[in-house]
């Protein structure tokens, strides 16, 4: 008790994105998901917006040109990229209280 550590989400995030996500996974695997399982899908779901804004799946360019343009908001938190397009986005903070994970805050850059 007492630790705080940082993570790509939490499944105890309240924002609806979350819950939803978190809720057809459980229900479709058993299981609450992992950060992995999350930055995949979230990763998953930002490709395919760059791709529908782009409006083509076969000039890489302008999906890319897209994507550097994103504005995303993910189950990881709301994702955009900087000039050296490197992803910005938010990461929780959780704390270990009374034996449990819980999120104390959300740092956003």
């Amino acid at each position: 008790d007492g630790g705080f550590f940082s993570n790509h989400y939490s499944a105890d995030d309240t924002r609806r994105v979350v819950h939803d996500f978190v809720k057809r996974y459980e229900a479709k695997y058993g299981d609450k998901p992992d950060a992995l399982a999350t930055l995949a899908y979230d990763a998953t779901n930002l490709l395919l917006q760059a791709i529908t804004e782009a409006g083509t799946t076969t000039d890489t360019d302008e999906v890319k040109a897209a994507m550097e343009k994103i504005n995303f908001s993910a189950v990881s938190g709301n994702i955009t990229f900087d000039t050296s397009h490197n992803p910005v986005k938010s990461a929780p903070i959780l704390a270990v209280k009374g034996g449990k994970i819980v999120v104390e805050t959300v740092v956003n850059p």
